[in-house]
């Protein structure tokens, strides 16, 4: 190194780093220097593989009987899947207009679930399968241009009420807990998944950080979405194809 004994001194003290090949110190503003280790692992790997086909190590995370008609997606790093939560309520933030219906409609087709469009829709359908005698499909994936309307959270609690289970494809908003009608101290992280965010007000109301830029968002067969695994965020990718 050429720098100065002045400027070295002004260097942020590093953690120790262990001895092997490969390793390195990431700082960044607003947090403590993180140290980190390059693997020989290629992350194409899987990056352009079928969605459903095992991934390197999936077979030490994955039983043999998972359903993937259940899959969200898949963990980049290793192919470890990630399945639907068995949440009565998930909510999922994109702030994009056409990849949120693009999403929720190749979802709901993956799950085999009932698809509506707008608020107007998922009240029909709330009214129809509360004055139903028979017992129907109960999952629904619902996607919103906006989450504020005052039907919105009575809506969701009937929904809750006669045992539907609900995926909201929503755009990130300040509001969103009000408008769901729950608390912002309550709200659950692992009913949350963002995707496709590449900045703070992408995340709202989450605090997670959000994903780095990249070029073209619509391009590639996966969507890059955050989720919370053992109470930390996570990146999945989930699969585009139907």
């Amino acid at each position: 190194m050429n720098a100065t004994d002045s400027l070295k001194m002004m260097w942020p003290k590093l953690p120790a780093c262990s001895g092997l090949p490969g390793r390195g110190v990431e700082i960044t503003s607003g947090h403590p220097p993180q140290v980190f280790q390059i693997t020989d692992f290629a992350t194409d790997d899987v990056g352009h593989q079928r969605w459903d086909t095992p991934g390197p190590r999936q077979e030490d995370h994955e039983p043999a009987h998972v359903d993937h008609s259940n899959l969200l997606g898949y963990l980049p790093f290793g192919g470890e899947s990630a399945l639907l939560p068995v949440q009565q309520r998930l909510i999922m933030i994109c702030p994009n207009e056409d990849e949120r219906l693009t999403m929720s409609q190749v979802l709901a087709h993956r799950w085999g679930a009932i698809h509506a469009s707008g608020l107007d829709d998922i009240v029909a359908f709330a009214d129809e399968r509360e004055a139903s005698i028979e017992t129907g499909q109960d999952l629904l994936c619902a996607c919103l241009a906006t989450s504020a309307d005052p039907r919105l959270a009575p809506t969701l609690e009937k929904l809750r009420r006669i045992g539907v289970r609900t995926v909201l494809f929503v755009p990130p908003s300040t509001r969103l807990t009000y408008d769901l009608g729950i608390s912002s101290l309550s709200i659950d992280d692992r009913e949350l998944i963002v995707v496709e965010s590449e900045h703070s007000q992408d995340m709202q109301p989450s605090t997670w950080p959000p994903l780095h830029h990249r070029k073209d968002p619509t391009a590639g067969d996966y969507w890059r979405a955050i989720i919370s695994r053992n109470g930390q965020p996570r990146l999945i990718h989930i699969p585009r194809a139907g």
